[in-house]
């Protein structure tokens, strides 16, 4: 869900990630990303890696769900999918959808309740940077032990410390401090007038450390190697060749589960242990 967000800030002071940020995004949010065919390309790859792990009446809790496009595609499948958000403005267009079998509640990653959401869930779905603004992973890993069944997978999309694609763009252009700017672990950004935030980029060590006294990893897959983080899909979009190559090379590099340490998110599929 960052990427677009990204895409639209400005560099600015530290912050902290305020929820609001996204309100004012949420309307225009599937016409900016959700509906640029590079990013149909990416969300269908990561749709033919649930299909595996769902099934008819499989409870699924959603921590950042957005507009509700992958709870629709889970639910259509017959899941019956706990999608939340802590924005209020995502949560509002997503209930439009007015999905059968998906039910909608606010829920902030960084300030998780002690009850509630105990739904034994055979999958947990938190896709395209919905966690970079989460602060400690291990505080929510050891939630969702607690919530996630035996044999239930988590699924998680995260925007990676380094981008190939995203340092490579911006060198070209001589801008060295956005090439270099997930290095460090964080970047602060700001919305054209709002408030600031902070985009928190954990390797993938930091993550695999973070769930492992409760989870069994399988391992990491690059999402976004060959085809390039949003603020570019115009440059690949405007040529169709080059699309369609580059489409081809993601979905090899994909089903082969390589990439990972070059790509824009890193995919993790995580068992209950």
């Amino acid at each position: 869900m960052w990427m677009t967000t990204l895409g639209r800030l400005r560099g600015c002071g530290r912050g902290k990630i305020s929820p609001m940020t996204f309100d004012a995004l949420a309307q225009d949010y599937d016409v900016d990303f959700s509906d640029r065919p590079t990013a149909r390309t990416l969300r269908g790859l990561v749709h033919d890696r649930l299909r595996a792990h769902l099934s008819p009446g499989a409870a699924v809790l959603e921590l950042g769900c957005g507009t509700g496009i992958d709870a629709a595609f889970m639910a259509g499948l017959g899941a019956q999918v706990t999608a939340t958000d802590p924005s209020a403005g995502m949560l509002h267009v997503a209930a439009r959808r007015a999905i059968e079998g998906v039910r909608f509640a606010a829920l902030d990653v960084n300030a998780l309740p002690s009850d509630g959401f105990g739904g034994a869930y055979r999958l947990v779905l938190a896709n395209f940077g919905a966690l970079n603004g989460c602060g400690d992973f291990s505080v929510l890993a050891a939630w969702l032990s607690d919530r996630v069944a035996q044999g239930g997978v988590v699924c998680m999309a995260i925007m990676s410390r380094f981008c190939l694609w995203e340092t490579a763009w911006n060198l070209l252009r001589l801008k060295p401090q956005r090439a270099a700017r997930r290095w460090r672990g964080s970047a602060t950004f700001a919305p054209l007038g709002g408030a600031p935030m902070t985009v928190l980029y954990p390797s993938i060590s930091e993550v695999m450390r973070a769930f492992a006294p409760y989870f069994a990893p399988a391992r990491p897959r690059g999402l976004g190697v060959a085809l390039p983080p949003s603020e570019m899909f115009g440059v690949v979009e405007r040529r169709p060749w080059l699309s369609r190559r580059l489409t081809g090379w993601e979905k090899a590099l994909w089903s082969r589960g390589w990439g990972a340490p070059l790509a824009d998110h890193v995919w993790f599929e995580m068992v209950k242990r």
